[in-house]
């Protein structure tokens, strides 16, 4: 039947001396075999089998064999078809589990506690920088993901304007979900070294240039790098560079 397997066994040596040179290519095919597929043959392909040859058909080694239950075995190798003479092969039924692993199933339940996750984000992120002035202060390098700040909004002065529209500033990203801190006391340096202290990824400072092509200068906390960025577009930097 289509479940049925079996072992096919080449013959030993002294048998394999009597055997033809054209069996020579056989053995390395063969031999080692520990058990096929045995499948019995349709209506239609018995109708097409010589009348001696049984209806069984094998795969060895991934070839397909005809086996004669009367007269022998043929196998075909690379297109060139060899019979085997029943005398030089056994055929020995087994029977094969397909199915019976067993497995216990399980869950993972980790536990956290916030406060320990806190001390790792503090302890990784705590770090010390120098100013202009070779002073060393606290630059606390949280994510900005995980930052209590995402922006520090500056006026670099509250006159001709500027601290109403740092104000503007603060208030149309708030409305979009950043959170933003205003601040306008003292040097924009100390204002930077605060922000940084807190962990606040970004600031933005708004000069006199603002006021002549609407674009403010925003600076990165980790980097120090600083770009000129229009007002306009301030809301689709930040909440891309969050990733909301």
């Amino acid at each position: 039947s289509g479940q049925t397997s079996s072992e096919v066994r080449v013959a030993g040596d002294e048998e394999r001396a009597s055997l033809d040179a054209h069996y020579s290519s056989l053995s390395t095919i063969v031999s080692g075999q520990t058990s096929s597929e045995v499948r019995v043959a349709g209506d239609e392909e018995r109708a097409s089998l010589d009348a001696h040859y049984s209806s069984l058909s094998t795969i060895v080694s991934g070839q397909k064999a005809h086996i004669d239950g009367a007269a022998g075995m043929e196998i075909e190798i690379e297109g060139r078809k060899i019979f085997l003479e029943k005398e030089f092969y056994d055929i020995v039924k087994v029977e094969e589990t397909v199915y019976g692993e067993r497995f216990v199933p399980h869950v993972i339940e980790p536990s956290y506690g916030i406060d320990r996750i806190f001390y790792s984000a503090m302890d990784h992120a705590f770090s010390r920088a120098k100013n202009e002035e070779g002073e060393e202060y606290t630059v606390l390098r949280l994510a900005p993901q995980v930052a209590p700040i995402k922006v520090g909004v500056f006026p670099l002065m509250c006159k001709e304007g500027l601290d109403k529209i740092a104000e503007e500033i603060e208030a149309t990203l708030r409305a979009a979900g950043i959170e933003c801190l205003y601040d306008d006391s003292g040097s924009i340096g100390r204002r930077y070294a605060r922000m940084d202290e807190i962990g606040t990824p970004w600031c933005i400072t708004v000069d006199f240039d603002t006021l002549k092509d609407k674009t403010v200068t925003v600076r990165d906390r980790d980097t120090k790098e600083q770009k000129r960025v229009k007002i306009e577009e301030l809301t689709g930097v930040f909440r891309a560079k969050l990733g909301v």
